[in-house]
């Protein structure tokens, strides 16, 4: 019986995270990003994303209005797509996916369409 509560503990704990909702996802305030966009094949596309730069100030409109509707993501996270790093978070957006991973937390996932994170990969 305590070997069944123990693997079901995480879980547990993920659903109770759920339920009392998420803590807002963002970058620091000044923080450099670093962008790569990986293909499914082929060479990456890597680059700084500047505090100065106009598709910063789009990113953080983006993450402002994409506070809710995020979801436990309990899988392997794949090797391409575009990335979005900084000191603390990664973003991850795979066509119509986004993932939100925190450095030693879980990630989230959230739909989204590429419309709204085309300004990236341009």
């Amino acid at each position: 019986m305590i070997a069944i509560l123990k693997r079901a503990l995480p879980a547990i704990a993920l659903l109770c995270a759920v339920c009392y909702g998420n803590p807002p996802i963002f970058f620091g305030p000044g923080e450099v990003l670093e962008v790569a966009v990986v293909p499914h094949a082929g060479e990456a596309k890597r680059f700084s994303l500047q505090p100065a730069d106009n598709r910063y100030a789009q990113l953080q409109t983006w993450l402002g209005e994409n506070q809710s509707g995020w979801f436990p993501y309990m899988a392997t996270t794949p090797g391409f797509g575009v990335f979005v790093s900084g000191d603390h978070l990664r973003l991850q957006f795979l066509d119509s996916t986004v993932l939100a991973c925190r450095m030693k937390e879980a990630c989230l996932q959230k739909s989204t369409h590429e419309s709204q994170y085309e300004f990236l990969v341009k």
